[in-house]
């Protein structure tokens, strides 16, 4: 009898560890998280990102374009992603870097305008079809609230 207890209780703790994971993972969509863990589905599609790519491929300027009836908050942290059969995949940074703590704020229907050169953080960009990922912050400035977003901008380097 007490076998019994023992296989059976062994067995509602594996279905249950089992559960756990299948709920763990519910809704969550691995193509569009990030190497580390950044949910890029979270975005808004009032606010968007406009990249104009120089004539070396090595850097762009990039416009934040705010259509929403909240103002949004961001750094000068971006990220690069190169699109593959898979999806997006970011691409791997050549070297360890810090930016700086800058906070730069569009108001409802505005828009913002700066320039990025990665070709010290990424290198030279292989031929292909990469975007821009811009997260932000809709409404107070890193308020203990506040949410994460993200905004694209498709791009591409050499002949498509």
């Amino acid at each position: 009898m007490k076998r019994f207890s023992y296989l059976r209780l062994l067995q509602i703790v594996l279905i249950v560890a089992a559960l756990i994971l299948v709920f763990a993972s519910c809704g969550k969509n691995p193509a569009g998280n990030s190497s580390d863990g950044r949910d890029l589905d979270h975005t808004d599609n009032k606010i968007s990102l406009e990249a104009i790519v120089s004539s070396e491929a090595d850097s762009a300027k990039i416009i934040v374009k705010n259509n929403g009836n909240l103002k949004i908050s961001f750094g000068e942290d971006y990220y690069i992603q190169k699109k593959t059969n898979n999806g997006w995949k970011d691409v791997k940074e050549q070297i360890d870097h810090n930016v700086n703590l800058v906070l730069f704020q569009a108001p409802a229907g505005d828009n913002y305008t700066f320039d990025v050169n990665w070709s010290q953080l990424y290198g030279k960009l292989e031929p292909g079809e990469y975007r821009i990922v811009k997260p932000y912050q809709k409404g107070e400035a890193f308020s203990r609230d506040g949410e994460t977003f993200y905004a694209f901008a498709e791009f591409t380097v050499g002949e498509k």
